[in-house]
């Protein structure tokens, strides 16, 4: 069953879930000052963490060049990045397993 929600936030059980796919922010968004988005991809993979099943998968398309650093920092591993251009922005899309 596919759920919508806010990755930084879930209302789901520790280990349950089985896939993540989302494509957050990359930039302002909604008033969000820029500082405030590395915080909220922060809180996107501690949550990511805590929700994934072990050998669970995420997803993300990121314009945001510092999501690197954070995934390293993480204990998601990243499987694969793949560089894409979406609207003639760079982006990546991630591939994290827990």
């Amino acid at each position: 069953m596919a759920k919508v929600g806010n990755t930084s936030r879930l209302n789901l059980a520790d280990g349950s879930i089985d896939r993540i796919v989302t494509d957050p922010p990359w930039g302002n968004y909604n008033g969000m000052p820029s500082g405030d988005l590395k915080a909220l991809y922060q809180d996107f993979l501690r949550e990511t963490q805590r929700v994934l099943k072990p050998g669970g998968v995420a997803v993300t398309l990121s314009g945001n060049t510092g999501l690197d650093g954070l995934i390293r920092g993480s204990e998601l591993k990243l499987l694969k990045n793949i560089p894409i251009l979406v609207s003639g922005k760079k982006a990546t899309i991630f591939k994290l397993q827990k």
